[in-house]
Parts: structure tokens; C-alpha cells; sequence
């Protein structure tokens, strides 16, 4: 699940970074995705994260 961990600074605004599992990283062409969550703030950052986690769980599935 989305935490701490998947949350980094950059600049003024707080990023989403998630690994790609290695059987997708060809399909996807890279090996992590990273979005800018738009805010500063931790804690709007953490509820955001958690939404993008979830999207990014859904596209995993669909390429399944």
C-alpha cells in the first residue's frame, strides 16, 4: 500500500514514485512511475498517493 516510502520532495511539491514490477517494465518501458502530487502539504500529499496507488494497481492488472 501507498506510504511514506513512495512520497519524495522535489523542489516545492511532493511526488508519487512506485516501482513497476519487473515482468511489466518492457511493456511500459521504463522501471518506475513517478506524478507530481500538485501540493506541499504531507498530508494531502499521503491521501493522494493513496489514489494514484490504487489507478497505477488497476493499469497493472488490465496489462495482465
Amino acid at each position: 500500500m501507498a506510504g511514506a516510502a513512495n512520497l519524495r520532495l522535489k523542489g516545492s511539491r511532493v511526488h508519487f514514485r512506485r516501482k513497476i514490477p519487473y515482468n511489466l517494465r518492457e511493456r511500459f518501458g521504463r522501471s518506475e512511475i513517478v506524478r507530481s502530487l500538485q501540493t506541499r502539504e504531507r498530508r494531502t500529499a499521503a491521501a493522494r498517493a493513496l489514489m494514484v496507488w490504487l489507478q497505477v494497481e488497476r493499469v497493472f492488472e488490465t496489462v495482465l
